[in-house]
């Protein structure tokens, strides 16, 4: 009766017939019933196993899993069912890998170590081991190599590099980095300033300033007077920048001054000073930050710097220099003027004067006065 061998999974194999020892189908002897000098082929058939089939060449009739050691290069092969492949690359003393016995873990394990010149390199490990449980130093072969020193840090899972004075490093492009080997300052220039430094370990907020281009940086909010406000018909945010504006009327002429002129003459214009159209309405002089034709100064007691930026502001009380006005506090006379009565004025050279006399033609409440000196 014929013996069917199966393989370790229960697939067939082969059936040796009787008296027969089967050497064709494996690297092995497989034993018919009643073959004669079976003894010999079993012993054999040990030893080889023992051996891994060490040899300078690769064992024939070899089965999927089959392990075949390279007597010549010292390398662990084993069978893919198609061709040989080397198990690990092996450590010649000076170079490869080993595995080194954990025993301070539980359950104790092995990790796999890398040398190069002689020395450890990096370590693999499944587990995060702590430098406690690392031993002092890794037995491979006869040698003996520092290892607890290697990796101050211990183990992480994966891949840890060792530490080393020749400045061994990773090369490669990594998947995902926890943070920057070195944190970067990023920073903002223009018309406003600001800057973090970024290294990847959490998000981080770049606290601005409002830049004047032409005039370095804004005055706080604390000098320009009640920010967010408006500012004869400009309205300025807190941070400074116009952002709306109305137009200018007779009603904001009265406001500003406490007196209407006897002749007013609204005009428009932009802010470089090109030609302006008599009788048109203007806002306020000045254009909204969205424009790009702004030139700093001064317009309607308000400092106007780069990109409609708001740095500082006047109070609006004074009045003209010069000429015949329409005042609407007859009671109280600023100094140096006189009411247009037809009075006489001493000035102050000495000289006399009189004023015109076109009291009776001002508004119920007003008066028209002059300037004297």
């Amino acid at each position: 009766m014929p013996y069917n061998i199966t393989n370790y999974n229960g697939s067939f194999l082969v059936s040796v017939p009787n008296s027969t020892i089967c050497t064709t189908t494996t690297s092995l002897g497989l034993i018919g019933q009643n073959s004669v000098n079976f003894g010999l082929t079993m012993n054999e058939n040990f030893v080889y196993l023992l051996q891994n089939f060490s040899s300078s060449t690769p064992p024939a009739s070899p089965i999927p899993g089959q392990i075949w050691y390279n007597s010549v290069t010292a390398v662990m092969n084993f069978y893919t069912g198609t061709q040989w492949q080397t198990l690990s690359p092996p450590f010649d003393g000076d170079a490869g890998t080993a595995q080194v016995l954990i025993p301070a873990h539980t359950p104790q394990i092995e990790v796999t170590v890398v040398f190069s010149a002689g020395l450890i390199v990096s370590a693999v490990s499944h587990f995060a081991l702590p430098p406690a449980e690392l031993p002092l130093y890794a037995q491979v072969g006869d040698t003996t190599f520092p290892f607890q020193s290697r990796f101050p840090g211990g183990l992480a899972p994966g891949i840890t590099l060792a530490t080393d004075t020749q400045g061994y490093q990773f090369t490669g492009t990594a998947a995902a980095a926890n943070v920057l080997a070195t944190g970067r300052t990023i920073a903002l220039d223009g018309s406003v300033t600001g800057s973090a430094v970024f290294n990847g370990s959490s998000n981080v907020v770049i606290n601005t300033n409002l830049i004047d281009a032409l005039n370095g940086p804004v005055i706080s909010n604390s000098s320009v007077t009640q920010l967010p406000n408006w500012f004869t018909n400009v309205f300025v945010n807190s941070n400074g920048i116009v952002t709306d504006a109305t137009t200018l009327g007779n009603v904001d002429v009265y406001t500003a001054l406490g007196y209407i002129p006897p002749s007013v003459v609204l005009f428009t214009g932009d802010v470089n000073g090109n030609t302006v159209s008599n009788g048109a309405t203007f806002i306020a002089n000045v254009f909204i930050n969205t424009q790009s034709n702004i030139t700093p100064g001064y317009y309607s007691n308000i400092y106007v710097g780069q990109n409609g930026i708001v740095t500082h502001a006047n109070n609006d009380n004074s009045v003209p220099t010069q000429g015949i006005i329409l005042w609407a506090n007859p009671g109280q006379i600023p100094a140096g003027w006189a009411i247009s009565n037809g009075q006489e004025v001493t000035l102050s050279n000495g000289n006399t004067i009189y004023t015109p006399n076109i009291s009776g033609s001002a508004p119920a409440g007003t008066t028209y006065i002059m300037r004297i000196v």
